[in-house]
């Protein structure tokens, strides 16, 4: 082979080879391109989700349990009728009553008094076990303080069985929400389960 063939051979391998380093660098390049537009594409949807997840909170109801004292709960019993609730009746829980008292019936109103911490909303249903109930506030007058108070029907069955309490709302600003607690029936219980507290 002489030096010329030898010279040519040389030059085509080192054209292949420099074209073929290239074509990886080249490949290599679009890959970490493609890993990084996905990378910032996950970390905005992560912030995304975050800042709904914040907003969600921060727009919505927050309910608790109610440690105010009172003597009746004042509801409007429709047709122009108001309806009282005494606080010592056995199905009220309160700071002074934390369970249901022997001789409440199936069907019986439980009324649970809780209060919201959160941010009012225009429209708030509650169901628990997926059943709607009833989520009153007190009738605006005398001698009421406007409490509110969650009521559903005692089930001797049930009582002091942890149950999922579902609030679906509608925030001010028209944010609609599902939050989750739980609660244990027939008790004064209430806890936030979704979203989760720190």
């Amino acid at each position: 082979m002489s030096v010329r063939e030898i010279i040519e051979l040389s030059s085509a391998f080192f054209i292949a080879a420099f074209g073929y380093i290239k074509w990886w660098h080249e490949i290599r390049e679009k890959n970490r391109e493609r890993k990084d537009k996905d990378r910032e594409r996950i970390e905005k949807e992560k912030a995304q989700k975050e800042l709904a997840e914040i907003r969600r909170r921060a727009e919505a109801p927050f309910l608790c349990l109610s440690d105010a004292r009172f003597n009746m709960l004042y509801h409007d019993a429709g047709n122009g009728k108001l309806e009282g609730i005494s606080c010592m009746d056995k199905c009220t829980l309160r700071a002074m009553q934390t369970e249901v008292k022997e001789g409440a019936e199936d069907g019986d109103e439980v009324v649970l008094v809780v209060e919201n911490i959160g941010q009012a909303a225009r429209s708030v249903k509650l169901k628990l076990e997926g059943e709607s109930i009833s989520f009153r506030q007190e009738a605006e007058m005398q001698h009421a303080g406007g409490h509110q108070y969650i009521m559903y029907p005692y089930r001797k069955s049930k009582h002091g069985q942890e149950q999922e309490l579902t609030v679906l709302f509608e925030s001010g600003s028209g944010v609609q929400g599902t939050h989750i607690y739980a609660t244990r029936h027939g008790m004064r219980f209430l806890r936030r389960m979704d979203p989760p507290l720190p």
